[in-house]
């Protein structure tokens, strides 16, 4: 059993920062071992509560080590630097987050070209920090370039088509765009049902966002058709004992 399964994270960290240290030197600043050992030092200094995810990319090799877009790609080094993205968004750091979804998108646009699905996930996540920052309009614009790119490449009747839209209908919520956010949310169900006809979790979700949305509008017989089919499904999925 490895130290990071065993709990020891401190004896893991300082063993993963070697490690690393000793891939650079023999590999340089891009290579998919490297990748590999950021996203494990990466997991284990989350799981230690480490506010300073940002030193993970610094660790051990100067600024050789922050190079990553202006090196030569590798697509489990851009699934790294995305992975720290999410680390630094988790804890706060909107503005490194920014900056490592924008560093991790530029790489795969490196590997695949303009659009690909990979860089459709990674417009999604960047969007995703726009709105955890409160710019709405840049996260709506960005929503919507994925969600352009996933129906060129993917089709209408995809998840990730289904999610980006449901994330859309968030923003322009929060931007009071309630008719548009409901409009945008039957989109999203309308997707979801055609993937999973049956009862799905996700399906019910979106039932009961609807449900509550459809509150806000003063439309409250439609709200309550949407919310008690979602408590229905939720009940023949979860049954009566699952906290809803």
């Amino acid at each position: 059993m490895c130290r990071r399964e065993q709990g020891r994270y401190e004896e893991a960290e300082r063993s993963l920062r070697d490690a690393l240290q000793r891939q650079r030197q023999l590999f340089g600043a891009s290579h998919g071992d490297i990748a590999q050992t950021l996203k494990l030092l990466a997991k284990v200094v989350d799981v230690r509560g480490d506010p300073e995810v940002g030193n993970i990319v610094d660790a051990g090799s100067g600024d050789d080590a922050t190079c990553t877009a202006r090196c030569t790609a590798a697509p489990d080094l851009a699934e790294a630097i995305n992975d720290l993205g999410v680390l630094q968004q988790e804890n706060g750091d909107y503005d490194a987050a920014e900056a490592l979804y924008t560093e991790a998108i530029e790489v795969k646009r490196r590997l695949f070209g303009a659009k690909h699905p990979e860089i459709a996930m990674g417009l999604n996540s960047l969007a995703t920090v726009f709105h955890d920052k409160g710019d709405l309009a840049r996260a709506e614009a960005t929503y919507r370039q994925a969600l352009e790119m996933q129906r060129e490449l993917l089709g209408e009747v995809h998840p990730d088509v289904a999610n980006t839209l449901n994330n859309l209908a968030f923003v322009q919520d929060d931007r009071g765009d309630l008719k548009g956010a409901l409009e945008t949310e039957r989109q999203s169900l309308a997707v979801y049902q055609q993937l999973f006809p049956g009862d799905h979790p996700e399906v019910a979700r979106i039932m009961n966002r609807i449900g509550y949305w459809l509150t806000g509008t003063k439309d409250y017989a439609g709200a309550d058709i949407y919310l008690r089919k979602a408590l229905d499904m939720r009940r023949r999925l979860l049954g009566e004992s699952i906290p809803m």
